[in-house]
C-alpha cells in the first residue's frame, strides 16, 4: 500500500500505481491500487489529502470545474473536490471500470468491464444512456501501455 512516511509526510510506493498523475495549480493527483485517490503537493510531494474507495483506482481522474472524478474497481464513479478532497456525490456504475472519464459539456463518458460505455450527467447525478455493441462483447478499457 501507499503509506505517508513517518517524518516526511511524503508518499511512498508500496502498492501497484497505473493512474497517471494529473496536475491541478499546486497539487498532483494520483490512483492507487490501495483503493485511494490520492492528492499531493507538486512543491514537496505531501499527501493533503486521500479519499478512501471501496477498490483499486486504476483510472485516471478527468478534471473540471474544481472537481475531480474517478469512476473505478468498486462500481462507482465520484466526484471529489480538489480543494478538500470531500467527496461531492457518487453514481453507481453497474460494473467497475479501468476507463478514465473523459469529460465534455457537464458529462462524463466512460466505459465499463460490462462491455458498455456510458455518458453521466455530472449535474442530474445519474447515467443518462449507456451503449453495447450488438454483437461483439468485450471490456472498454483504456489501452495497456
Amino acid at each position: 500500500m501507499l503509506q505517508t512516511g513517518k517524518n516526511s509526510g511524503r508518499l511512498r510506493r508500496t502498492s501497484e500505481i497505473k493512474s497517471s498523475p494529473v496536475v491541478i495549480g499546486d497539487r498532483v493527483l494520483i490512483g492507487s491500487y490501495d483503493q485511494n485517490l490520492y492528492c499531493l503537493s507538486t512543491r514537496n510531494g505531501s499527501v493533503l489529502w486521500k479519499v478512501r474507495t471501496d477498490g483499486p483506482v486504476h483510472a485516471t481522474p478527468g478534471i473540471a470545474d474544481g472537481m475531480a472524478f474517478i469512476a473505478g474497481c468498486d462500481e462507482v464513479f465520484r466526484a471529489i473536490r480538489i480543494s478538500d478532497g470531500k467527496e461531492m456525490f457518487q453514481v453507481s456504475s453497474g460494473s467497475y471500470t479501468g476507463a478514465s472519464p473523459a469529460l465534455r459539456g457537464g458529462s462524463a463518458f466512460y466505459g465499463t468491464f460490462g462491455n458498455e460505455v456510458l455518458m453521466l450527467s455530472l449535474a442530474e447525478r445519474r447515467i443518462v444512456w449507456h451503449y453495447e455493441h450488438p454483437q461483439r462483447k468485450f471490456p472498454f478499457i483504456r489501452p495497456r501501455r
